[in-house]
């Protein structure tokens, strides 16, 4: 390494790249200036210029880690809408199959109600035939009775019932000459 720095400045003299005039010393208390204020100064301004590069790629990133924060945030909250879109559909649903229910239930009650409006209003016209059969049937046992009795007096009566017992011996009397013989 020493070398090739002698090499290199020997170079650099020879070829008149760099050239050596009256102000070369000067040259030279520069760089041990440089030197000495490397040294002397270079940590602490090493470490601060660190610092000021570290806060502005802090503040920079802190934009970019609020904007990241922010679009999770938003990510996290549109999941949530997500899902309150697809309890909203099943909300829908239940709340449908409850109106199908009570269009159900209102239905059921207004057959029951036609069913007791003809039953009773069957029982109304069985009710009406069975009273006017029974009133029919009064009248006429009536006025047969009536008819009977106005047709029949009582000569007649006792004349039939004569008869009757005639018919009655003398059906007696051949039973009994069957049986002797």
């Amino acid at each position: 390494p020493y070398v090739l720095a002698a090499g290199i400045t020997t170079f650099l003299l020879s070829k008149e790249i760099w050239v050596v005039d009256h102000e070369f010393p000067y040259v030279l208390a520069t760089i041990g200036l440089f030197y000495v204020g490397w040294k002397k100064f270079g940590a602490s301004l090493a470490s601060s210029i660190d610092r000021e590069i570290d806060e502005y790629e802090a503040s920079c990133n802190s934009s970019r880690i609020g904007e990241i924060d922010s679009l999770r945030k938003t990510v996290e909250h549109q999941k949530i809408e997500v899902w309150r879109t697809e309890a909203q559909a099943q909300i829908i649903r239940a709340k449908r199959e409850n109106v199908a229910i009570q269009l159900e239930a209102a239905y059921g009650g207004r057959l029951i109600q036609a069913y007791n409006q003809v039953k009773r209003r069957l029982d109304y016209q069985v009710d009406l035939a069975n009273l006017t059969r029974t009133v029919q049937h009064k009248n006429m046992v009536k006025w047969i009775v009536d008819n009977v009795k106005s047709s029949i007096n009582e000569n007649d009566n006792f004349k039939k019932c004569l008869d009757d017992l005639q018919i009655l011996a003398a059906k007696k009397n051949n039973d009994c000459e069957t049986t002797i013989h």
